[in-house]
């Protein structure tokens, strides 16, 4: 989030594990914040934190699929 210029980004998705041990839940919704503030393309920078997910993601099948269909969804939505 120290690097984002005023620029035309991209459709952003970032992913966040309230568990993760190596990158703090608030480090990508910094950066989410920084890139909704500065851009100028009007695409959407949105934030998907998971609560039971650590840094490799959840272990539960489940939510594997629903993770990957949220990443599906929204690729779909950006083509």
């Amino acid at each position: 989030y120290e690097n984002v210029r005023a620029a035309a980004y991209p459709p952003l998705l970032c992913t966040a594990g309230l568990k993760d041990d190596r990158v703090a839940y608030w480090e990508p919704a910094k950066l989410v914040a920084e890139v909704r503030r500065r851009s100028k393309s009007g695409n959407p920078a949105l934030l998907h934190t998971d609560m039971d997910s650590g840094h490799q993601g959840s272990a539960d099948l489940t939510s594997e699929y629903k993770q990957k269909a949220l990443f599906w969804a929204f690729a779909m939505r950006c083509v």
